[in-house]
């Protein structure tokens, strides 16, 4: 999702309109930057288990692990080694990483926009995310 909107820190440049680096913007580049990273890991990883599936590629040894990880609900060990070390569940992972990447498209839609909060750096995403909701923010 953030990999398709924003394909690296000139993709944010590009898209936004980013003209100077505040901090915070900073720490959304590398956040941007990092997510996309694992997010072309995940796309790539699972369109080449979906051809072992069907038969299309032959199945390595690393593809089974990722097939048996994911039937076990465990993070595979091809995301953790850009996630690192995760002990929640696969399902609640995907959950909380699906917030994560809707929080940054929301603040760098409100960057954009010019109305960020000054409050903004002492929520965590899912309070703010749920504040847009509400109109609060």
């Amino acid at each position: 999702v953030v990999a398709r909107q924003s394909p690296g820190s000139s993709g944010i440049n590009a898209e936004y309109g980013v003209r100077h680096c505040t901090p915070m913007e900073n720490v959304i580049r590398h956040e941007v930057r990092h997510y996309n990273k694992l997010l072309d890991v995940i796309h790539t990883s699972s369109k080449t288990m979906a051809m072992c599936l069907q038969g299309e590629e032959a199945m390595t040894e690393d593809m089974d692990k990722m097939y048996q990880s994911i039937l076990d609900n465990t993070m595979p060990i091809i995301w953790q080694e850009y996630t690192g070390a995760c002990s929640k569940l696969l399902a609640a992972w995907v959950v909380d990483f699906s917030r994560k990447i809707a929080f940054m498209r929301y603040w760098l839609d409100l960057k954009t926009e010019g109305t960020v909060a000054n409050q903004l750096f002492g929520l965590e995403y899912h309070e703010l995310l749920a504040e847009s909701k509400e109109g609060v923010v």
